[in-house]
């Protein structure tokens, strides 16, 4: 069951980054980490780290385009999610998990922050909504996710991509699934 929302006075905006940059550092690195998590390869970012890396990282959100939804509760940040051409993450491109299912062209929901005072508050499925409506308004013709099943899994260290009941509480529907827990869902616009 999704809790309906609790958190008082939420508005979201488009991620600036340049705003981000200048007063959250807690949000962008959580948007650095998506990034190397989904953006780079493994073996692209360990030849960065050290004196280039604080430039790469800076220079990478900056250039990154669309970078998702930020919510923020009486002014202050509360979460934000991930969203973005699925062409845009070079590590989806390459995942034998999470490979293309098909020719349609989509946009991935790739990871959610929530801050803890803000968790279990319904919070995520905003974000989720809201990420919709960007993407839409951004050309999107549909959108994939690759959420937790909790149904099929207890790690809760796992939850960064979304809960699967979030996702189909929002109309997405499961396509494929080539890990137990975590099916690739989509809505289409």
């Amino acid at each position: 069951m999704i809790p309906c929302l609790k958190v008082s006075n939420v508005t979201l905006h488009q991620l600036d980054v340049k705003e981000i940059l200048k007063k959250y550092s807690m949000i962008v690195l959580m948007q650095g980490i998506a990034i190397v998590l989904f953006g780079t390869s493994r073996k692209r970012y360990v030849k960065i780290i050290g004196e280039n890396h604080r430039r790469w990282f800076f220079d990478t959100v900056r250039n990154y385009g669309p970078l998702g939804i930020i919510a923020y509760s009486n002014g202050e940040p509360a979460g934000w999610c991930g969203i973005a051409p699925r062409g845009k993450y070079d590590r989806l491109r390459r995942s034998r998990f999470f490979s293309i299912v098909d020719d349609c062209p989509v946009w991935s929901v790739t990871c959610f922050v929530v801050r803890k005072k803000f968790r279990r508050q319904g919070l995520s499925r905003l974000l989720l909504r809201e990420a919709i409506v960007f993407a839409q308004s951004q050309g999107a013709e549909c959108i994939e996710g690759y959420p937790f099943d909790l149904d099929r899994g207890t790690s809760r260290g796992d939850l960064y991509p979304g809960i699967l009941s979030v996702f189909l509480a929002e109309g997405f529907v499961e396509v494929a699934r080539r890990l137990p827990t975590r099916p690739v869902v989509r809505l289409g616009l």
